[in-house]
């Protein structure tokens, strides 16, 4: 009976989300990446980013739902996170910023100035711990920082918190103004250029005759960094930061004996009004090339279904213009070259709904949004919201653990404390300074796991090869049938992160079926790239390498590929090869990626290893497997599913319940999402990150070779 009722609650969580669902993430296309509309506490949002560096150094989250412990009362947040020198502290602050507000808001029980102040100084803390930390094996780290610009709504109020030069704008009708809206900016700026900062940093520093620099035209503070106020600049803050191993470029001559940089930001408290129409959050890179009043005015004639890709192309328009070429050629120009005619842009924009702004609870659904996730597994959030109602209406169970209900969800649903609601598990980890392999000894010694038996090595190759002959004929079929499907947006995410692109070598292991193979050369034969060999005539051609230690799986592959039209060996090519000792050359690929394969290697260590071998500087390392759910209930339901269903299923279906076993055996004594992410560090690895998918039945590891 309970069963049934709980079956019948989490049935619609399995429901497709609609058009403009919360639920749902954002769209790609090319460099541009939106989410053309939603909802948020207070109204409706649109938010867009272009990437035109060759890392995306822009970071960006929107979050509607409690920002108090214990407390009905609901807002939303926006963050725009403006990198410099690397993605790393934006995307720390990213993962930081959220969590670091809700505790001590939580600890206060309200949003004030003093805890939007205290958040700052707690994730500037955490970020100077971590390059101290990795200091001697990551000194570059101490050079990477990022402007922060922040927005809360709460209770009737907007506060917007700033350091660097990105910008907040409010839209209020006024009348008797041309355009009926006049454009008011929320935002004091950190930039040399103002005159205001030049005096602020001369009066700050008043026996330093060179604290401003102008260099070709433009202030910087020390000749070396346009905006005075900063999170991370590690090097600009502290002199244990401005010395040997950092590189030469980045040391200054003489010692200095305060921060150079400030980390406090500028606060607003706005109260909201009716005549309060829409605030647009955006990176310098949108300012760089319209006014304040020029997109106030574009927000306000236009539809608010993608309102923020169309503040985009405005800029970019604008960007084409100065450079007297046309828009349309400046979209073909690809990320990195492409810096040179404009900067990361990233935009947010939120109504205000007068009706919504000063209410306290949100009725409308969670919403956790990272600027550039193309995807949000329906499942997956609605299952996190169903837990979250269910565990609200539990209030009996006592004042005491209803007050710390959030973040004991947070944890439980998110397997962190760094995040606070919504959104997928997605972390950068930390370089462990001292690795420990206590709970995967088996993977070092001579006998290894086949499901939870242990056998000796030389034999897990070959029971796996019988495992994957049994079911190679039956295989896309029972991934269908045990994910409900789900296994092909798994995969998408995958390419996704990926973002291939004409003339890279790309190799798959453990790709057999050719399932993800097929998806990297769909994804670029979708673009349209005759104008980019028109223009780069030397582009070499596609090649994507399928490598599988089955040859039975790679029959079934080659057949996919001959229905699908592919000729062997013109772009794809299929290699019968083990993971663990890999037939290619040192430095030969742009891309690697194994998906649920690389429990299956008798020596994970070994294939991490290779991978890291055959990719080139710069390629990128990407795993798609089975993990670990985190989901007390979840969890149960899950199992259940697992050790009962799935077994019973192959035997159904594949005749062989003994393979399907294996599966759900295998995927119970492979590392958990922190542990394997330790695996590919040690590997050699850099800017290493995990993304868990419904609530951890999957994870995406990633990794840099640099």
């Amino acid at each position: 009976m309970v069963g049934q009722t709980v079956m019948r609650i989490v049935r619609p969580c399995f429901k497709p989300s609609p058009p403009g669902d919360n639920l749902a993430g954002g769209t790609r296309d090319g460099l541009l990446w939106y989410k053309d509309t939603g909802r948020h506490a207070c109204g409706d949002f649109s938010m867009a980013l272009v990437q035109a560096n060759n890392l995306l150094e822009d970071a960006s989250q929107l979050e509607a739902g409690p920002l108090v412990s214990a407390s009905c009362s609901t807002g939303t947040f926006v963050g725009i996170y403006d990198g410099h020198g690397g993605p790393e502290t934006a995307n720390f602050i990213a993962d930081h910023f959220l969590p670091n507000l809700k505790k001590f808001a939580t600890e206060q029980q309200t949003i004030s100035v003093d805890v939007i102040r205290k958040s700052y100084a707690a994730t500037e803390e955490g970020f100077l711990n971590l390059v101290r930390k990795q200091w001697l094996i990551k000194p570059l780290l101490a050079s990477v920082g990022s402007c922060c610009l922040v927005g809360i709504i709460n209770e009737g109020v907007l506060y917007v918190a700033n350091t660097g030069d990105s910008r907040a704008v409010l839209g209020r009708f006024e009348k008797g103004v041309a355009s009926d809206v006049k454009a008011v900016q929320l935002s004091a700026e950190h930039n040399a250029s103002i005159e205001s900062v030049r005096e602020e940093l001369r009066r700050l520093h008043p026996h330093d005759p060179r604290i401003v620099l102008l260099k070709h035209n433009v202030w910087r503070v020390k000749g070396l960094i346009q905006v005075s106020r900063t999170l991370g600049d590690a090097y600009l803050k502290s002199t244990e930061f401005n010395r040997e191993p950092l590189l030469a470029r980045f040391r200054l001559p003489e010692p200095f004996y305060k921060p150079i940089l400030c980390p406090e930001p500028s606060i607003e408290a706005h109260k909201l009004c009716t005549e309060d129409q829409f605030v647009i959050f955006a990176s310098d890179g949108l300012w760089e090339h319209l006014t304040n009043q020029e997109a106030v005015d574009i927000v306000n004639c236009s539809p608010r279904n993608g309102i923020a890709r169309r503040l985009i192309k405005a800029a970019l328009r604008e960007a084409a213009k100065k450079r007297e070429m046309r828009y349309s050629d400046l979209k073909k120009i690809d990320r990195g070259v492409r810096r040179h005619f404009h900067d990361d842009i990233t935009v947010v924009v939120l109504f205000l709904d007068s009706a919504l702004v000063g209410k306290r609870f949100y009725g409308g659904p969670l919403l956790s949004l990272r600027g550039g996730d193309d995807t949000y597994l329906c499942m997956s959030s609605r299952m996190r919201i169903f837990i979250t109602l269910t565990l609200c209406r539990w209030q009996n169970l006592g004042a005491a653990w209803f007050q710390s209900l959030p973040f004991w969800l947070l944890e439980s649903l998110h397997g962190t404390r760094e995040q606070c609601f919504g959104g997928s598990t997605r972390r950068l980890l930390p370089d462990p300074a001292a690795p420990t392999h206590t709970d995967m000894a088996f993977l070092h010694s001579h006998a290894t796991s086949f499901g939870y038996k242990q056998v000796p090595e030389e034999e897990k190759s070959k029971l796996v090869g019988n495992v994957f002959t049994s079911v190679a004929s039956t295989y896309d079929l029972m991934n269908d049938l045990m994910s409900v499907g789900l296994h092909r947006l798994w995969k998408d995410r995958l390419i996704s992160k990926l973002n291939p692109f004409p003339g890279m070598k790309h190799l798959d292991v453990a790709g057999g079926t050719g399932d993800v193979a097929f998806r990297v050369m769909e994804r670029i034969n979708s673009m349209n790239h005759r104008t980019m060999q028109a223009a780069l005539a030397d582009i070499e051609e596609t090649k994507i390498y399928v490598c599988d230690i089955n040859p039975n799986m790679l029959n079934v592959g080659k057949k996919r590929a001959s229905e699908r039209g592919y000729k062997e060996g013109h772009c794809l090519s299929w290699i019968e090869g083990d993971a663990e000792a890999l037939s290619f050359e040192d430095g030969s690929m742009d891309g690697y990626t194994i998906a649920f394969g690389i429990r299956n290697v008798t020596h994970i260590e070994k294939a991490l290893s290779e991978a890291y071998r055959v990719l080139k500087r710069g390629g990128r390392f990407l795993c798609l497997e089975l993990s670990h759910v985190d989901v007390p209930l979840f969890k149960e339901i899950y199992d259940v599913y697992s050790f009962s269903v799935i077994p019973a299923m192959g035997e159904l279906v594949a005749g062989d319940r003994q393979s399907y076993q294996y599966l759900v055996e295998s995927i119970r004594r492979f590392p958990n999402q922190e542990k394997f992410g330790q695996m590919i560090q040690e590997a050699g690895f850099e800017r290493v990150q995990y993304e868990n998918l419904v609530g951890g039945v999957v994870a995406i590891h990633s990794g840099l070779k640099l």
